[in-house]
């Protein structure tokens, strides 16, 4: 599989659109066929690189963002585009399946530099110089307390190998288990150190908005999930109730945020702050059903948000505006996107039976196990404020009086409808939970 990929780089550096395409579709059906169709438990490749089910699960999700971007970018098929586009997916697949927490960090910080250079590159406003300044200085900002604190490790132990560590199951104290997960934490992000994912997305081109919401957000809650599952952070239960209750706040303040905002991009960057931090609560509640259902929910946030972010731009070709103000009325003009409008904000909000869905309710399984009656109430108002956001994202679009912004004259494009289309199918087909299991 890595021959066909370093192949489809090389294929990439020649600037062959469709090639390239067919060579990580075919790439996507080989990683589904060897892996998704069975229980990986710890496999090693090499010293550096092994495969789990979780990483098979990512690298997955990192393949199909790749391909649906590379679909719905059929306008910019330049050599340098698809060149950051085939690096980004690369780096990101090589982060995942580290198995030296070092270089794990490496590619992890590396994965910044593609996404960086597609905001500049190819966003739409001035703005998008500041949009990259913040994504920058939160995320290396807040990354480099873990890499001084995984050289001291690899001091005391000798190795930062991590199937090493987790046989060793290295104790850690509270100021050492801060340092591990605020990296990550900002990455996903937590409310409070989030201000810049909303300017991220505002000003990024549509692939790079799609891959950071499919994708890069995931490499936090992987991160979170590996550093849980290596050391033994033996915390105080007081500061760890602090931590899970302000996270839960801020999920709620983020889905608040959700219902005055008038920029439908920024509206469905901030309802993925709202979902990371149910994959945050979960992994901090560190019981076994908490930690499906927050793979359960990475996985699903990817594909939910990504469709979502292709939709926003759909609208945007035919308003040429991203306001709520001058969208409304698209189902009169374009019944079919509407259609997809009224099917993905129907996942983002976890009807059944959708994987949202389930892993929503393996979150308050999860929550009830651990006799933590108060967080499932809490979480079961932010979920309430998920359903009235994304009712209020789908009606504000496609009901009330149509819009004279509206061009229904703009043609719709096979390879956005296709993109939409690919988005739905592993909504329903990931329901074997046993690739959960690990």
């Amino acid at each position: 599989m890595m021959t066909m990929l370093y192949t489809f780089l090389f294929v990439i550096l020649l600037g062959r659109y469709w090639l390239s395409f067919f060579l990580l579709f075919l790439l996507l059906i080989l990683l589904s066929v060897l892996n998704l169709n069975i229980m990986f438990c710890y496999s090693e490749i090499n010293y550096y690189f092994y495969s789990s089910s979780i990483v098979n699960l990512l690298i997955f999700l990192s393949l199909f963002m790749g391909l649906v971007a590379l679909l719905s970018s059929y306008n910019l098929q330049q050599k340098n585009f698809l060149l950051y586009i085939a690096t980004l997916i690369l780096l990101l697949i090589l982060s995942f399946s580290s198995s030296s927490l070092l270089i794990f960090y490496f590619f992890f910080e590396a994965s910044l530099i593609p996404i960086l250079i597609l905001i500049i590159g190819w966003g739409y406003q001035p703005e998008r110089l500041l949009a990259g300044m913040y994504m920058i200085m939160y995320t290396a900002a807040a990354s480099l307390p873990l890499l001084l604190l995984l050289i001291y490790y690899m001091h005391v132990n000798g190795s930062i190998h991590y199937y090493m560590l987790r046989m060793l199951y290295t104790p850690i104290n509270q100021f050492m288990f801060f340092i591990l997960i605020i990296a990550f934490l900002v990455k996903l992000p937590l409310y409070g150190v989030h201000l810049w994912l909303p300017k991220a997305h505002v000003e990024a081109p549509l692939s790079g908005s799609m891959i950071l919401a499919g994708i890069l957000l995931k490499l936090g809650g992987y991160g979170l999930w590996m550093m849980s599952s290596t050391f033994n952070y033996n915390i105080n239960s007081m500061i760890m109730i602090i931590l899970i209750t302000f996270t839960i706040m801020g999920a709620m303040l983020a889905a608040l945020q959700c219902l005055r905002q008038n920029d439908i991009k920024a509206m469905v960057a901030y309802s993925s702050i709202t979902h990371m931090s149910i994959v945050i609560v979960a992994m901090l509640i560190n019981s076994s059903a908490g930690m499906i259902s927050a793979k359960m929910m990475m996985l699903a946030h990817g594909w939910a948000s990504s469709a979502l972010f292709l939709l926003a731009f759909m609208t945007y070709k035919h308003v040429m505006s991203r306001s709520f103000s001058y969208s409304c009325g698209m189902l009169v003009y374009l019944p079919i996107i509407g259609l997809f409008w009224f099917f993905f904000t129907s996942v983002n909000m976890g009807v059944p039976p959708t994987l949202n869905f389930i892993c929503e309710v393996m979150f308050f399984i999860s929550l009830w196990l651990t006799k933590s009656y108060l967080l499932f109430v809490l979480m079961a108002v932010v979920l309430f404020f998920s359903v009235a956001y994304n009712m209020y994202l789908y009606t504000s679009i496609n009901h009330g009086c149509p819009s004279s912004y509206v061009q229904p004259n703009i043609n719709l494009h096979s390879n956005d409808l296709l993109a939409l289309s690919l988005h739905a199918f592993p909504l329903f087909l990931l329901f074997h939970s046993m690739i959960f299991m690990e």
